[in-house]
């Protein structure tokens, strides 16, 4: 875990770099001194929260996971303050209309631009720590909408009867009980096999059912916090509903 979070942070320093050079620059704002610091700044940050999010998911070490769950949340915390920098905005601004952009560049421009209006760059000082503390509780509840997944490990039987269609080394892996019954997880590897090879409707049904409602009753109260934190965010960044503020950047 110090390793992960040694070069995480080390990731974060360069991004803070990019971002001061990119302020500092007097003069004429140009491609090579704004645009390609800023994107340093989303690369380092990228850099820094990819193999985290990889690791808060996938590390059987339970110190690695938590470490790698705070280096997420630093890097979307980070993401948040130079996208929501009103100075950064007006330093990117400032190259629209520039002689020399090619077409393409240009458009990546707009693009950017319009995804930090999105964000709420354009609110007053006030409503913009709103937004990013907002962005913090959204990140935190995802996060623990996932842990709760991968925590919602659990079993349930099936008669081999049930199972006609399945591949015969699946069988073979899952031993019956006393009883008859075997023991199914609601792990992708578990449940595939039987929602694309089984005949028996039921049982397809039953280990979709099971596979779906992972996480769930801990997820419920989870998604509901969730809802009404992306609903105060796009209502505080200017937008009706969080759906027409996400698809912004997809339409």
């Amino acid at each position: 875990s110090s390793d992960l979070e040694a070069d995480g942070r080390a990731m974060f320093e360069q991004a803070r770099a990019a971002r001061e050079r990119l302020l500092a620059v007097q003069g004429t704002r140009t491609v090579e001194n704004t645009l390609a610091p800023y994107d340093e700044i989303l690369r380092y940050i990228g850099l820094a929260q990819n193999p985290a999010g990889v690791m808060k998911d996938a590390s059987p070490d339970a110190a690695i996971r938590e470490s790698a769950v705070k280096l997420v949340q630093e890097a979307s915390a980070l993401r948040s303050e130079v996208m929501l920098d009103p100075r950064v905005y007006k330093a990117l601004s400032a190259l629209e209309g520039s002689r020399g952009l090619d077409a393409q560049t240009a458009h990546y421009l707009s693009k950017t631009l319009r995804s930090l209006r999105t964000m709420g760059v354009n609110q007053n000082d006030e409503t913009r720590a709103k937004i990013a503390t907002t962005r913090d509780e959204i990140v935190k509840l995802e996060e623990e909408f996932n842990r709760n997944i991968i925590q919602g490990l659990s079993r349930i039987p099936f008669r081999v009867a049930d199972l006609t269609g399945v591949p015969d080394d699946y069988i073979r892996a899952h031993k019956p009980d006393a009883n008859g019954n075997i023991m199914v997880s609601n792990d992708r590897e578990d449940i595939e096999p039987i929602t694309f090879y089984g005949t028996n409707a039921a049982a397809r049904r039953r280990a979709t059912v099971h596979f779906v409602n992972r996480g769930y009753p801990a997820n419920a109260q989870v998604l509901a916090k969730l809802i009404d934190a992306r609903h105060r965010l796009a209502l505080l960044c200017g937008y009706p509903n969080y759906t027409e503020m996400a698809m912004q950047d997809r339409m």
